[in-house]
C-alpha cells in the first residue's frame, strides 16, 4: 500500500512564494520529512521531484540547508 503525501496546495504556494525564509524553512522540512518517511507512488515521486526542485532554487541558505539536512540518505530522495 502507497501512502500519500500530507502536502496541500497552499503549503506549496507558501514554500515558493513567502516572503519569511524561516517559513519557507519549515515548510522544506515538512516536505522533507514526508518524503523520506513513504513509500511514493510514481505521481507523487515526479510531484516531490519538482518541490524539491523549489526548494533547492531558494535563494535563502537556510531553506536549503534545511532540505538537505532532512533528506539526508533519504531512500526517496530523488537522485536526478
Amino acid at each position: 500500500m502507497v501512502a500519500q503525501l500530507k502536502i496541500s496546495s497552499t503549503d506549496v504556494k507558501r514554500l515558493v512564494s513567502h516572503p519569511d525564509r524561516d517559513v519557507r524553512a519549515g515548510l522544506a522540512q515538512k516536505v522533507c520529512r514526508q518524503v523520506r518517511a513513504l513509500e511514493l507512488s510514481e505521481q507523487e515521486r515526479e510531484t516531490v521531484k519538482q518541490i524539491l526542485w523549489f526548494i533547492a532554487r531558494d535563494t535563502a541558505a537556510m531553506v536549503r540547508r534545511a532540505l538537505a539536512v532532512t533528506l539526508k540518505n533519504s531512500p526517496n530522495y530523488p537522485k536526478k
